[in-house]
């Protein structure tokens, strides 16, 4: 996430801040059919970050009623679910890719946009 800036009289502020999920946006744009992605850490599914600060909580308390609101209008949502801090180290980086490999590709073989899993395959 990026602070929000000033350039020449314009004020810019990071997409997550301001429209993390721009569903409705795209609808404008004259989009057809939204797959929607939505790459988040999951109260149900991770643990507490103990030096996560009452401010971050808020701030992604805000988001996710953001996300929320936008994801109704998609065609199809992909949930990939993250810890809150991966880092960015290999380990990081390959948990994310996994993560978003195990969410997208059950959903992508039930919208026909990939060849269904032969049985007995591995994903």
């Amino acid at each position: 996430m990026f602070l929000p800036v000033i350039i020449d009289g314009q004020f810019y502020a990071d997409c997550d801040i301001v429209a993390p999920m721009p569903v409705t946006k795209a609808k404008k744009l004259s989009a057809r059919r939204i797959l929607a992605i939505y790459v988040s850490a999951f109260a149900d599914t991770t643990q507490p970050v103990e030096a996560m600060s009452m401010e971050w909580v808020g701030q992604d308390i805000r988001r996710r009623m953001l996300i929320n609101a936008e994801l109704l209008a998609a065609n199809a949502v992909i949930r990939v679910k993250m810890n809150y801090y991966t880092g960015i180290s290999q380990d990081g980086r390959f948990a994310s890719i996994n993560g978003g490999r195990q969410a997208a590709l059950p959903e992508l073989r039930r919208l026909g946009l990939i060849a269904p899993q032969p049985c007995g395959a591995a994903t």
